[in-house]
């Protein structure tokens, strides 16, 4: 029964040394990979490996001695029992070491597993440490980063401050441009109405212009009518015997002075006597009249009709400005109410500045047919004189 117990006892200290080797075994590893000096450098892991391996052989060697000393200790404390338990402890010792034996082996392949899981842990502290080393540069490169935005952060800031400050300033200023809006608004309004009202003053005091003007045009008419008919009658004043000869006591007027010829509401003096242009013009004159303008081919033929074949003056000449034909009246004559002989005006004597009509004009021999001549001034000539009829 005592053998039985020392051999308990012995299996139960190697139990009890197997366990604490492997907790020795778990301590280290644990240490190794979780105390600071793990976070070391690679080299410092390294350098603490055939440390841990002496230990560990220590410890295997402490449990091959422990079975011996133990069946030793029992052996001594046992020898007063007699050599009768000597087979029976010899035959434990067989099974001890067999027992040894696989655990032995069993903690080899323990410890080469460990080994495997040591060198893996390296290889993962090292990838670790790289991915610690690359974290710590993108957290720098981060920092930096954050640094940066930060300082664009606070320049943004101040931007904002200043961008509200010119927003509410910007505000005002619109509400005002409002306000000011709107007064003009109302003003314009205003002025629109006025504008209307004034338009439609304008368009009335034009219809009145228009009004006026024609009226005025039409007074102006008559005005020039009773300034001609009262120069007519200032002009036939002075020969009113000419028109209303003094008979019995009683004047009878006629249209025309005797001897005198009518046609519609002219007056024709046909002259005997000869002169040049600027004398037969003031004798004109002096009868109320001027020298004859011939404003179409019926006053002309008439004209033809009481002169025959004597040249005879009539109002037109160049003498102002050679070649530009004017009227006694100023104005200039027109190319389809001229009546020229043939080949005239020639300027054949030179200085041929006034005209003449006549009928069958002959120029050394040569015959111009009717109409008129340009002749020199001082040549004498018979002449028409023409003026207004009277109107009764």
């Amino acid at each position: 029964m005592d053998t039985p117990t020392v051999s308990n006892t012995s299996e139960g200290i190697y139990i009890g040394l197997v366990s604490l080797d492997q907790d020795v075994y778990s301590t280290v590893g644990q240490t190794s990979h979780n105390s600071p000096g793990a976070q070391h450098t690679e080299t410092s892991g390294q350098s603490s490996h055939p440390y841990r391996l002496a230990g560990g052989c220590v410890v295997l060697c402490a449990l091959l001695l422990t079975p011996a000393i133990v069946l030793y200790t029992s052996a001594s404390q046992n020898c007063s029992m007699g050599c009768v338990e000597e087979p029976i402890r010899a035959n434990n010792s067989t099974l001890d070491k067999d027992q040894l034996q696989r655990d032995n082996n069993s903690l080899n392949t323990q410890k080469d597993q460990l080994q495997r899981d040591y060198d893996s842990l390296n290889t993962q502290k090292d990838q670790l440490q790289r991915d610690y080393n690359s974290l710590n540069t993108q957290k720098d490169q981060l920092q930096r980063d954050n640094d940066s935005l930060n300082t664009q952060k606070d320049q943004l800031q101040r931007d904002n401050d200043s961008l509200n400050t010119q927003k509410d300033q910007l505000q005002r200023d619109y509400n005002s441009l409002n306000t000011q809006k709107d007064q003009l608004q109302r003003d314009n309004d205003s002025l629109n109405t006025q504008k209307d009202q004034l338009q439609r003053d304008y368009d009335s005091l034009n219809t009145q212009k228009d009004q006026l003007q024609r009226d005025c045009n039409s007074l102006n008419a008559q005005k020039d009518q009773l300034q001609r008919d009262f120069d007519a009658v200032v002009v036939k004043f002075s020969v009113l015997d000419q028109y209303c000869p003094l008979r019995s006591q009683k004047r009878v007027c006629r249209p025309c002075p005797e001897g005198w010829e009518q046609r519609n509401s002219k007056c024709y003096f046909f002259s005997t006597e000869r002169k040049s242009w600027n004398d037969s013009r003031s004798a004109c004159l002096k009868q109320g009249a001027d020298l004859v303008i011939i404003e179409s081919k019926e006053e002309q033929d008439f004209i033809y009709k009481h002169t025959g074949y004597d040249g005879h003056w009539i109002g037109l000449s160049d003498s102002e400005t050679e070649g530009t034909w004017l009227w006694v009246d100023g104005i200039p004559l027109q190319k389809d109410k001229a009546f020229w002989g043939m080949r005239q005006p020639d300027e054949y004597h030179g200085s041929e500045d006034c005209a003449a009509t006549a009928r069958r004009w002959v120029q050394r021999g040569v015959k111009l047919g009717d109409g008129w001549a340009d002749i020199r001034c001082h040549i004498h000539l018979r002449s028409v004189c023409e003026t207004d009829a009277l109107a009764f």
